[in-house]
């Protein structure tokens, strides 16, 4: 996001909301690790986290939708670099219980953060729209008065 002037922003945020979040079914997705103890990514997390979770092809790892739209610094993503700009590709940890790293990256509170901005930016429109009805029957009151 931070490749983008700051003045649209929110244009952009925008636009990659209505393209949504990316999870690409793949027959098979790249293994990693020792050739004895091979793991990799599973499309049955995309439904663990369907609202953030995303599978880059090319690159081979996971990546958080909602902390991508709101991590505005390339070298600042507050630890969770993997899920922004580095991307996540530690699969054995997964399955891990409270230690799944997924699991843990949706609890944190940079996560929580986007997702209140971008729950936010999604409401804002109708926040505005309100707001002018408002004030036009208020405008409309204010003038019968004269």
């Amino acid at each position: 996001m931070w490749k983008y002037p700051v003045n649209i922003r929110e244009q952009v945020r925008l636009a990659y909301i209505s393209l949504g979040v990316y999870q690409i079914k793949l027959e098979e997705y790249k293994p990693r690790g020792p050739k004895n103890n091979r793991r990799r990514f599973k499309y049955a997390w995309f439904d663990m986290f369907p609202d953030w979770l995303e599978y880059s092809p090319t690159k081979h790892k996971a990546y958080c939708f909602l902390c991508y739209l709101y991590n505005d610094k390339p070298n600042e993503s507050h630890g969770h670099g993997a899920f922004t700009s580095e991307g996540f590709d530690n699969w054995k940890k997964v399955n891990d219980g409270d230690k799944c790293p997924l699991l843990k990256h949706s609890k944190s509170s940079n996560h929580k953060n986007a997702f209140l901005f971008y729950k936010n930016l999604l409401n804002q429109k109708a926040h505005l729209e309100n707001f002018l009805i408002e004030e036009s029957k208020n405008l409309k009151g204010r003038r019968s008065e004269l």
